[in-house]
């Protein structure tokens, strides 16, 4: 009866100390960023050398309207993407602050 107490004991023992120095957890990863939309911008086929001059007037026009297009897209995700850099940066000089407030309340 002794050596079964003597084992259980000792299981008990071994279970809290590998609890005591068991790895902290890792820490849970980032979100990831949402998907962006992709763009609707349709791009003109070119209609050839030998195309008429009315086919490469339309060509020409769709090809600047597909420019102008793809720029808009572009500056939207630019904007979008510093918006959440910003964000992202104030978070850290919040967080930043915050931890250098307390280091120079308790003397560090």
């Amino acid at each position: 009866m002794k050596f079964i107490a003597l084992i259980a004991a000792s299981l008990l023992a071994t279970t809290a100390f590998a609890q005591e120095n068991a790895a902290p957890a890792a820490a849970p990863a980032p979100a990831a960023a949402p998907a962006a939309p992709k763009h609707e911008c349709k791009a003109p086929s070119h209609p050839g050398r030998s195309a008429s001059q009315i086919r490469m007037d339309a060509f020409n026009k769709q090809h600047k309207a597909y420019g102008e297009c793809m720029k808009k897209y572009i500056d939207e995700q630019v904007a979008i993407s510093n918006a959440a850099a910003s964000t992202g940066n104030a978070a850290i000089k919040e967080y930043n602050d915050y931890v250098k407030a307390l280091n120079e309340t308790n003397g560090q």
